[in-house]
């Protein structure tokens, strides 16, 4: 029984660090934020969260610092989205970045400042 609880307080806690938009899994170390139209990159990511995925929504713009106090981020997806651009410094925090996905956009151009060591797929 005590299992039981501990597994549903568990649940609920990666829940509650959760957008409602996404879903996270403190395991996996994911957060699916796919097809929720989302307009701006969801604030209050949890802080366990290595891959990002914002595919299929209407991003057109990468501010500066979009993902502040979250600098374990390794793959980050914007597949299908609306980017028009992407600010210089965007993922300054990111050192650990690999994988940066930005395919199917309208981008005519990507910083590099931040993303060197990450693999780009446009």
């Amino acid at each position: 029984m005590l299992k039981i609880i501990l597994l549903i307080f568990r649940f609920n806690s990666v829940r509650a660090q959760c957008p409602l938009v996404c879903s996270c899994d403190d395991h996996d170390k994911t957060a699916n934020c796919e097809s929720q139209e989302l307009e701006a990159v969801p604030e209050n990511l949890p802080w366990f969260v290595q891959d990002l995925s914002l595919s299929e929504n209407k991003l057109n713009r990468i501010p500066k610092n979009a993902f502040p106090g979250k600098n374990n981020l390794l793959m980050l997806n914007f597949r299908n989205n609306e980017l028009v651009d992407i600010v210089d410094g965007a993922f300054a925090d990111q050192k650990k970045l690999k994988t940066l996905t930005l395919s199917n956009n309208l981008l005519t151009r990507v910083p590099t400042n931040g993303i060197l060591s990450a693999k780009v797929y446009n």
